[in-house]
């Protein structure tokens, strides 16, 4: 288990990531399982 979440899970919020979670919200939002994109805000 801890290789799996030290090795194999990526922690990063770089824009790839940034990216792939906008296209969550959209998808979300999209299929109505949410009612608007959320806004990606990190202090």
């Amino acid at each position: 288990m801890k290789v799996y979440l030290t090795e194999n899970i990526d922690y990063t919020l770089d824009e790839e990531n940034r990216q792939g979670l906008r296209l969550f919200y959209k998808l979300a939002r999209e299929t109505g399982i949410v009612e608007r994109e959320k806004d990606l805000d990190f202090a």
